[in-house]
């Protein structure tokens, strides 16, 4: 996150722990599978982050950073394969999704013609493309409407779209736009401690109705 290297790289080998814990864990349930892989396209931010503060190839690194968080979204298309396998979505899901990704294109376009260079600041690692309120609010509404079109579980829907919406508003509040994400990118490296509980609770929760 935007306060300096350790905290950075603090974060993201926290989350890569935990991403891999769970991937192994919970290796059965496929769902659990791309769940743990979604939140790595935020946790993988931390990484960058840790690089720009170190100012190594500081203006890739940001465009790494730029590509990997206007990605974001894309990531949650990896259920898609299981959901179609398995008949758990109908074509105006699919339609839906599709049209939601093709208007966050849209929306987003832009972002890829800037120049954002070295994005490390006095005040931290700042996510200039965030500057604009009205991009963060596309990215905010297409990922809510994609974890509820594709995540079937109410529960573990809820479990995603909870903790997506309160981490978010938490770093809303208390930071600045271009920093938002950078602040958000901490609580998505701890979403595989979260999950991990949520996955047993689920899983427990089974167990208890078969018996």
């Amino acid at each position: 996150m935007c306060f300096s290297y350790t905290a950075s790289i603090t974060t993201f080998l926290i989350g890569t722990v935990g991403t891999i814990y769970n991937l192994i864990e919970f290796r059965d349930n496929p769902v659990y599978t791309y769940i743990n892989i979604y939140w790595f396209a935020a946790i993988l931010m931390q990484l960058w982050e840790a690089l720009i503060w170190k100012r190594y190839k500081c203006k890739l690194m940001s465009k790494m950073a730029l590509y990997t968080n206007l990605s974001q979204p894309f990531w949650i298309l990896i259920v898609l394969p299981h959901l179609l396998k398995n008949n758990e979505i109908d074509i105006k899901e699919v339609l839906g999704s599709v049209l939601l990704l093709f208007f966050y294109i849209y929306s987003i376009k832009d972002y890829f013609n800037k120049d954002y260079g070295c994005t490390l600041t006095k005040t931290g690692v700042n996510l200039k493309w965030w500057e604009n309120n009205y991009g963060g609010n596309v990215y905010f509404i297409v990922v809510i409407s994609l974890l509820l079109l594709l995540i079937k579980s109410k529960f573990l829907m809820s479990s995603q779209v909870i903790y997506f919406v309160v981490s978010l508003i938490t770093s809303k509040i208390f930071y600045k736009p271009n920093q938002v994400a950078s602040v958000w990118c901490f609580f998505a490296s701890l979403a595989p401690i979260y999950n991990y509980f949520v996955f047993n609770y689920i899983k427990n929760k089974k167990k208890n109705i078969q018996y």
